[in-house]
């Protein structure tokens, strides 16, 4: 009936409004892969002085807030770079939690991506070697760096509070080897077995 058919245009839409966010975020990561700093860092950075060092690494910390504002579902993106000790985020430039970045390699060692999931957060990550162009590849492949976006859960919830409206209606997000699990009610009873 109608009532069904309009239901099922409204979860339509909504499903390709992720799935169209969800692939630009991959598209974003993988533009990091091949961008010119990051590979000049990557392979340079032992010429480069301090304050040359810094600029670089800046200029690439500006580049992960222009993109983090082009989409609604990036809480936070990082680039961890263990060459250098670093990890340059939208917001810090910081020595690596070594901690957190063998959290961050293990999604990868795993094949945990595009989706991947720690302590209630939800991360997508790629290792520089997947998207790196031949000519990068080579020096990736002895000391590669992880980018990784923290996906924003509460947007996800708003967007699957959308779908269901005002009813009782109940909306999320499920994944069985992706590491993907998101509700639009903070008090819904679910097993959360995707997120371990």
């Amino acid at each position: 009936n109608q009532v069904i058919r309009s239901s099922e245009d409204k979860v339509s839409f909504y499903l390709k409004l992720l799935e169209t966010e969800f692939d630009n975020i991959i598209k974003l990561e993988a533009s990091l892969v091949n961008n010119e700093k990051l590979k000049n860092i990557n392979t340079n950075h032992q010429n480069m002085s301090d304050y040359e060092l810094f600029m670089e690494m800046n200029s690439i910390r500006q580049l992960l807030e222009s993109y983090k504002q082009m989409n609604r579902y990036i809480k936070s993106l990082s680039v961890y770079m263990p060459n250098i000790n670093r990890k340059i985020s939208n917001t810090v430039i910081e020595e690596i939690d070594q901690k957190e970045y063998k959290i961050m390699q293990s999604f990868i060692d795993e094949r945990k991506f595009p989706f991947a999931s720690y302590e209630e957060k939800i991360f997508m990550n790629i290792p520089s070697q997947l998207y790196a162009n031949q000519a990068s590849q080579a020096s990736y492949n002895d000391m590669p760096f992880i980018i990784s976006v923290e996906v924003n859960t509460s947007k996800l919830k708003e967007t699957l509070k959308e779908i269901s409206g005002n009813t009782n209606a109940r909306a999320f997000l499920a994944g069985s080897d992706r590491g993907l699990l998101v509700m639009n009610r903070e008090t819904d009873e679910l097993v959360r077995s995707h997120l371990t």
